[in-house]
């Protein structure tokens, strides 16, 4: 699997696992790691001399504007039929649909990625759950 590399469990203490700045903790320590940890996120980071894929100039267009979350949707609808979720759970969904998409192309079904948790910490703070609570990784 790609993604972050395979480590040992990690604790909380952000500093000793964060190269971009801008991860927080996470509850499970599959999205404990850093998108510098992440070959096809650094390299896209770096080939726009941006620290880390959340500052990448395509991040925002791609993966957090409403209007293109909006398209994203449709589009699952035509080919899967609704999202049966609440709505901020779904656009965090499509958000991640879309990076995941932009950064490696289509996965095929039950093939996930842990994504990292700088891209996590940016697209919560967008579209915060109205319970607080957030559902993380799962192995497919």
């Amino acid at each position: 699997q790609q993604g972050a590399q395979q480590e040992p469990e990690r604790d909380g203490d952000v500093r000793t696992w964060c190269q971009c700045g801008i991860c927080v903790d996470q509850d499970k320590s599959a999205n404990r790691h850093c998108c510098q940890e992440v070959q096809a996120l650094k390299t896209l980071a770096n080939g726009s001399s941006v620290g880390c894929i959340t500052l990448h100039p395509g991040f925002e267009p791609v993966v957090l504007n409403r209007y293109v979350l909006e398209l994203t949707y449709n589009q699952y609808k035509h080919l899967y039929g609704q999202i049966d979720m609440p709505l901020d759970r779904r656009w965090r969904h499509l958000c991640y649909r879309n990076l995941v998409m932009w950064v490696w192309g289509r996965l095929g079904k039950r093939n996930r990625k842990a994504l990292p948790s700088c891209i996590l910490k940016v697209v919560r703070d967008r579209f915060p759950s109205d319970t607080g609570e957030y559902k993380g990784h799962e192995h497919s």
